[in-house]
């Protein structure tokens, strides 16, 4: 293969599909539409199952915008200073049907980050530590696509 072949090759891979794209400003745009990057209000009641699944989707939208921004090297399109929806709890899925005194009893064993620190790890569980791993890449991602600093060093601390 000759060197403009190469490299003919290598643009046509690091090229994002249009139908990806449009994939991810719809899911994007459907995230902000129906409000799920923010946290319910207080007076607003949603039963405990339906709050975690709502946490859960947001989460999982956000995790897969900053593959998507990471893996073409563009910038995210969901802004996490934005976005109030707390991280799920460190539930297993079967968890989240529970009700009454036996929902309030695996709340009790939570600690004040809603962490299980005495039950096993579960998808939660890494989906929890993602998310966190994820959050340190969005700012990455912010200093290296972002415009040219000249005190870049400084801002990376």
């Amino acid at each position: 293969m000759s060197p403009g072949e190469n490299l003919a090759v290598r643009r046509q891979m690091l090229e994002v599909p249009v139908s990806l794209t449009n994939i991810i400003v719809d899911l994007t745009t459907a995230i902000f539409a129906l409000g799920l990057h923010q946290e319910p209000k207080n007076d607003v009641e949603i039963p405990f199952f339906l709050l975690e699944i709502r946490r859960k989707l947001f989460w999982f939208s956000y995790l897969l915008d900053k593959n998507f921004a990471t893996f073409f090297g563009r910038p995210p399109m969901i802004n996490g200073k934005y976005c109030s929806c707390k991280m799920p709890l460190d539930l297993e899925e079967s968890q989240l049907a529970l009700g009454g005194e036996e929902l309030e009893q695996v709340l009790g064993q939570l600690d004040a980050d809603g962490w299980n620190a005495s039950g096993p790890v579960v998808r939660s569980s890494w989906l929890r530590g993602t998310i966190i791993s994820t959050k340190i890449r969005e700012e990455i991602l912010e200093l290296s696509l972002g415009p040219d600093e000249a005190d870049l060093q400084n801002k990376a601390r």
